[in-house]
Parts: C-alpha cells; structure tokens; sequence
C-alpha cells in the first residue's frame, strides 16, 4: 500500500503528475502525413527527446515533430521482457556502434549500445525494467 505521511510529498507527487500530462501525439509511417511546418523539430525520441517534446506541446497551438530512425519496439519480446536487453547488441533495433581498439585494454574493441527504435536508447537498456513503451503511448 502506498501512503503519504508528509503532506509535502503529497503536494510534490501531486505537483509531478500535472506536469507529466500527456499530449496529442500521432505515429506518422509515410512522409506525405507530415505538415508543410513545425514549430519545433526534434530529432530522436530517447529520454530527453521524449521530454522535451512533451514540454514543449504543453501549449496547444505549438506544434511539435519528433523524428526518430527506429521503428516500434513493440514486436521486440527482448525489449518488454525484463533483463532481456543483454540479448540486443547485434540487432536491428540497436545502431551497432563499437569503439577503437582500446589500448588499456589489451586493444578490445567495445560496443557502444545506441537505441535505433522508438524511445531511443532507454529502450535497450539492459534496465529496461520500467521503460517499455506501447503503440496507444504514441496515439
């Protein structure tokens, strides 16, 4: 059971949930569904982009574009299945990037895990215990 014993928490908490309102959103899929002009262009739709879209479409009459590369994360089971996220590198919902042969290292060449899919790079975390997005998120 959840309870607030400090009224001030309730406030903060209920302060939280105001900012956080969701906005209209549309998941466009063909370049002819775009509008001739934005307001606002935000490329890529991790966390921050996320955000700040949000923020930003707080205002009715602002009109916000969130570009992302990636596709809906929804298909993916290593995705919505916690733990799972070990099992992406390699996959078509990751860029695949990997470093220099790192000297200190015995000259190991890393991968560096960048999100290709919608919600960016929180989506492939392997954390991604409560970040898991659906289709009616971005309806």
């Amino acid at each position: 059971m959840f309870s607030f014993q400090n009224p001030s928490a309730l406030l903060t908490f209920a302060l939280l949930l105001l900012a956080f309102q969701p906005s209209e959103a549309r998941l466009l899929q063909d370049a002819s569904q775009l509008r001739a002009q934005y307001d606002y262009i935000i490329v890529g739709d991790g966390t921050a982009g996320s955000v700040l879209s949000n923020r930003l479409s707080a205002n009715p009459k602002t009109c916000v574009l969130v570009i992302e590369a990636g596709g809906s994360p929804d298909a993916i089971q290593a995705i919505a299945t916690p733990f799972l996220g070990i099992t992406l590198p390699g996959t078509s919902v990751n860029w695949n990037y990997t470093s220099t042969p790192q000297e200190g290292l015995n000259n190991r060449i890393l991968r560096y895990a960048r999100g290709h899919v919608l919600g960016g790079s929180s989506s492939i975390s392997e954390q991604n215990l409560y970040l898991v997005y659906s289709s009616s998120d971005m309806d």
